[in-house]
């Protein structure tokens, strides 16, 4: 019996020691790689936001901002029917509906009438989103929609005043910025979504923010390249739960240079930014097929998944970096707080730099003083 006994103590301590190793080698294995994806941010002059997805919820796009196109285009048109900005568009949709034509589409009525093109041009533009279209005719419409909505406060995005209390427990606080307070409602009965109590900002992931502020503070060029107009997206980062978001990016760039999945558009994008080496640009998407193609003209890459993002198959898990959150691409040995301790010690430490060099000089000069004395 004491043998048998022996025995099983040895096997409840191997399989012990089994896990821990596995929780040891788990860890470790991932401050390692936290510790490359740090060491990727280091190596690259320039970074490159997706934003859907990446840096904004997802839900707060497809729940709110599209929603809002579809219900109210009929009334934009025909109360912006005779302004320039409205002719411009009808004129860019009807040149894309006539090529897309080719293709077999049902092309626009002749008519000038906005009686008659008005609901042609509602039901082309709800088509165009049903199939989820990059086109920039499209999305220079949404982004002066969404413009004109947000200086008017037309966009609902605003949680009911006795939502948080009449329901304990259901929604996280994401972040707020004065008087306005930006949930994310998870009540397991209703669906996913999210609110701002007060007014219609932009959800921005907290460390998103974190890391917006270490990049700039570090030198890191800060650039956005989305679907959504250069309109659109200046909008959801100057109406963000942090506040104005906007003055950390240079630079703007949307489907005017291109299609996010094709290569072309980022050797453009290269340009425009002057032509830096492919390698000092660092992109980071939701999107597969948008890495492919940076990849494609020698950037690097990093796979945003986030809830609700498209899941990534064994193959992409395998060949891109992927990360779930942007403090993964912060220095791993600094937490928040560390950081800003770390920033408050650096003159200290400068000091005592200088103290010590010179207490090195003076040895030095009293070392040769000495030997000179030897010599003679």
């Amino acid at each position: 019996m004491p043998a048998c006994q022996f025995s099983e103590d040895n096997q409840s301590e191997d399989s012990t020691n089994f896990i821990f190793n596995i929780i040891f080698h788990s860890y470790f294995k991932m401050k390692r790689r936290q510790e490359d994806f740090a060491n990727l941010v280091n190596e690259v002059d320039i970074i490159m936001l997706d934003i859907e997805g990446t840096t904004t919820s997802i839900s707060f796009v497809k729940e709110e901002l599209f929603p809002y196109v579809r219900q109210e285009i009929s009334n934009y048109l025909k109360e912006t029917w005779d302004t320039q900005l409205t002719k411009d568009d009808v004129a860019a949709l009807t040149r894309q509906v006539s090529e897309d034509a080719r293709a077999g589409v049902e092309p626009l009525p002749t008519s000038h009438s906005p009686e008659v093109l008005i609901p042609a041009l509602v039901a082309t533009v709800a088509a165009m989103m049903d199939a989820d279209s990059k086109v920039p005719a499209l999305k220079a419409l949404q982004g002066h929609m969404w413009h004109r909505a947000y200086l008017n406060g037309a966009i609902t995005g605003q949680m009911p005043p006795t939502a948080v209390n009449s329901h304990p427990g259901s929604y996280v606080l994401l972040g707020e910025h004065g008087h306005s307070r930006c949930f994310k409602e998870t009540h397991p009965n209703v669906s996913t979504r999210t609110w701002d109590r007060t007014t219609d900002l932009t959800v921005v992931y907290n460390d998103v923010v974190e890391a917006l502020q270490q990049w700039k503070k570090a030198g890191k060029r800060l650039v956005v390249y989305s679907s959504g107009s250069v309109q659109a997206q200046k909008l959801l980062f100057s109406h963000s739960c942090h506040g104005d978001l906007l003055h950390y990016f240079s630079d703007h760039f949307d489907t005017s240079v291109g299609a996010k999945v094709e290569a072309g558009s980022y050797r453009t994008i290269l340009q425009a930014l002057h032509s830096p080496p492919p390698e000092k640009v660092l992109f980071i998407t939701d999107l597969v097929k948008e890495a492919r193609a940076a990849e494609e003209v020698g950037m690097r890459v990093v796979v945003s998944v986030r809830e609700g993002t498209v899941p990534l198959s064994p193959h992409d898990l395998e060949h891109y970096p992927v990360i779930h959150s942007f403090t993964h691409l912060l220095n791993p040995h600094l937490s928040p707080s560390k950081r800003a301790s770390r920033e408050q010690q650096k003159p200290e430490e400068e000091e005592k730099q200088k103290e010590q060099e010179e207490k090195q000089e003076k040895q030095e000069e009293e070392n040769a003083k000495a030997e000179k004395v030897e010599e003679k």
